[in-house]
């Protein structure tokens, strides 16, 4: 049997796995900003229309303008509703906060921490709609998706498949599978589920991807000590130690993301086993 390089890379999520097993809270990203500035007159701007707007430092050099808290269930109606009114952007999307540090918005005030008491007898805000954008139709947006170049076309699928809309392979080819997926993209961020992206719904996938990419500073790693060569999100995670045959990678900022890297030659049945032993160390949480 042929031997190949196999490579284990154990995630512990320390603080983030607690998170997520007991998140109560999600929020709606409306925009994200460059600067402290920036941010907080966007913030100011959305607050005129919208009363459970917030913000946060999400990254560095990075602000965050925000809906919520509400619970993950009722942020994915908010989004909806809110996209239909075009009281948010179209690009807007669901987060569950755990990349929120400091919060700049608003000022002197946790966000979610007094829930506002709605009196019935009180008319709700009006939201002024933005311009209407000029979408196109569906002819015009298959013949602007044939004009793409292949790597146009990867680079969709690679977004789609990183906000868990699609698991097959990244080769260009948009066939049933990629557009059940597109569907499933449009129908999850308010929009009308033909399987064609228009050129606004593409910018907006790529944009948010981008964004995440940007954000979580993935970066491609060679690590001679143990013959892996892998990306990781470098924002998150520095390098700590070499402890044959691991490398560590400890948290960066507070973010509570741990990574430790082993290789070991053979198949499929050696990685099978090789994860068995792992799990049998304190270091390595349970599955």
């Amino acid at each position: 049997m042929k031997l190949r390089m196999l490579v284990l890379v154990v995630a512990a999520l320390l603080g983030w796995m607690q998170a997520a097993a007991a998140q109560e809270q999600a929020w709606v990203q409306v925009e994200a900003l460059p600067s402290l500035n920036e941010a907080e007159a966007r913030a100011r701007e959305v607050a005129a229309t919208l009363p459970n707007a917030a913000g946060f430092q999400i990254a560095e050099g990075w602000y965050a303008v925000v809906l919520g808290p509400y619970s993950p269930e009722a942020a994915a109606g908010a989004l909806t509703d809110l996209k239909r009114s075009k009281a948010i952007p179209r690009d807007s999307f669901i987060t569950d906060g755990t990349q929120h540090r400091q919060q700049f918005w608003p000022v002197g005030q946790i966000a979610g921490q007094v829930e506002a008491v709605v009196d019935p007898a009180v008319e709700a805000p009006v939201v002024v709609a933005p311009t209407t954008e000029v979408e196109e139709t569906l002819k015009q947006a298959k013949a602007a998706e044939a004009a793409l170049s292949k790597d146009d076309r990867k680079a969709l699928q690679q977004a789609m498949a990183w906000y868990g809309f699609y698991d097959a392979k990244i080769d260009g080819s948009f066939g049933a599978g990629t557009r059940a997926s597109m569907a499933a993209w449009q129908e999850a961020n308010g929009y009308e589920a033909t399987g064609v992206l228009n050129s606004l719904q593409r910018a907006a996938l790529i944009g948010n991807f981008q964004a995440d990419q940007a954000e979580f500073g993935f970066e491609t790693i060679t690590e001679p000590e143990a013959g892996i060569e892998i990306t990781l999100p470098m924002s998150l995670v520095q390098f700590d130690h070499y402890e044959p045959p691991f490398v560590h990678y400890t948290e960066k900022s507070g973010s509570g993301v741990k990574v430790i890297l082993i290789s070991h030659p053979g198949d499929q049945d050696a990685l099978a086993g090789l994860y068995d032993i792992l799990q049998t160390l304190e270091v390595v949480p349970a599955q």
